[in-house]
């Protein structure tokens, strides 16, 4: 029996845990490749609930000689993935432009882009010749309308990987591979961390249903993306913003 295989970068993050644990409890074959860089006890753990069906995978993206062996660590653990989600990045850090730096670009563009195009260069051929896959983007509200201030190094890495998701589109039509994105606002998970408490709290007042996401608003729609149940859906970028 041929398992799905599902992918997952930053799997240690809120989100990425919340999944995990959702997938396996509605899809209890599946086999999920964990990703992380820190947060190696969400994942241990995870591992001892599920020993059989989640495998950690470490690696620190901004190295780039990590990455190359990225790869190899995959094919050493003979699961193909049929499915990728990239949840990936850097934690979010408020910077005004003028105070930009070209590191804060480059940690952006490391992490959230060139991770996935590695990645992607390495696992596509392989969906394209089962004639299957399916790949999803974590995006921001940034990418939807006019961004928040303070925030071009992180909008900048969005815009990147949506350009890219829009690439593989034209590319890859015919192949049997999907590429869908979810643009959420203000999720409120340990991301923020660096975020102002009152910056938070100020924009869920401001916000038509009065609070931010939160994981759970987020989780069912990434599931939706990644199963057979959006089949029709391929380039999308799929606001989840509650209406700001």
């Amino acid at each position: 029996m041929q398992h799905e295989v599902l992918l997952i970068t930053g799997a240690s993050s809120d989100i990425g845990t919340r999944l995990i644990a959702s997938q396996l409890e509605h899809m209890p074959d599946q086999r999920i490749i964990a990703h992380y860089a820190g947060g190696e006890e969400r994942i241990c753990t995870l591992e001892n609930q599920y020993p059989d069906s989640v495998f950690g995978l470490r690696c620190d993206l901004l190295d780039r000689e990590a990455r190359a062996s990225l790869p190899l660590k995959l094919d050493a653990m003979e699961l193909v993935p049929t499915k990728i989600l990239h949840l990936a990045a850097p934690r979010l850090q408020l910077t005004r432009f003028k105070d930009l730096c070209r590191s804060d670009l480059q940690r952006e563009f490391e992490i959230q882009l060139f991770s996935i195009v590695e990645l992607l260069q390495h696992c596509l051929p392989r969906m394209k010749k089962q004639k299957s896959g399916n790949v999803v983007f974590m995006l921001s509200s940034n990418t939807l309308a006019t961004p928040a201030s303070s925030m071009s190094a992180y909008t900048v890495g969005k815009y990147s990987l949506l350009g890219l998701m829009q690439s593989l589109v034209a590319e890859y039509k015919g192949s049997g591979i999907r590429f869908n994105a979810v643009s959420p606002s203000m999720i409120e998970t340990g991301f923020l961390r660096e975020v102002p408490e009152r910056l938070v709290e100020f924009t869920a007042e401001g916000h038509p249903l009065k609070r931010n996401a939160c994981v759970d608003d987020v989780v069912p729609l990434i599931e939706f993306l990644l199963s057979e149940k959006s089949a029709y859906l391929n380039g999308v970028n799929i606001p989840l913003t509650g209406g700001q």
